[in-house]
């Protein structure tokens, strides 16, 4: 655990009634939470934008990319920077995968 300074502001108002500790640890939690939730949508988002860019859930595209010559050879012509795009894509997908697992680890202690 680790120790921090709390003004002394705020201990005059809430000492006599509230135990500090636990205060802290519910605020950053709901602070954890929020950020948490912000990635996430922010993640999701541009998921979103890719999977309308590219016509399909990232799935169904990294199997047409990985076995369909035609299909990269389209994607190519719309798209001459199509890879990075993947790249990023994936990330999102990850990211996404990530965050949740972080924000499960929270809700679950």
């Amino acid at each position: 655990m680790i120790s921090i300074k709390i003004n002394e502001r705020y201990l005059e108002v809430l000492q006599p009634t509230v135990d500090l500790e636990q205060l802290v640890d519910q605020v950053l939690e709901q602070y954890a939470i929020e950020t948490i939730s912000t990635k996430i949508s922010q993640l999701s988002s541009k998921k979103k934008i890719y999977e309308a860019q590219f016509g399909h859930p990232f799935q169904t595209f990294a199997s047409k990319v990985s076995s369909d010559v035609t299909f990269v050879e389209n994607v190519e012509k719309e798209n001459p920077n199509w890879e990075s795009d993947f790249i990023e894509w994936e990330f999102c997908i990850k990211g996404i995968t990530d965050w949740k697992q972080k924000l499960e680890h929270i809700l679950t202690i």
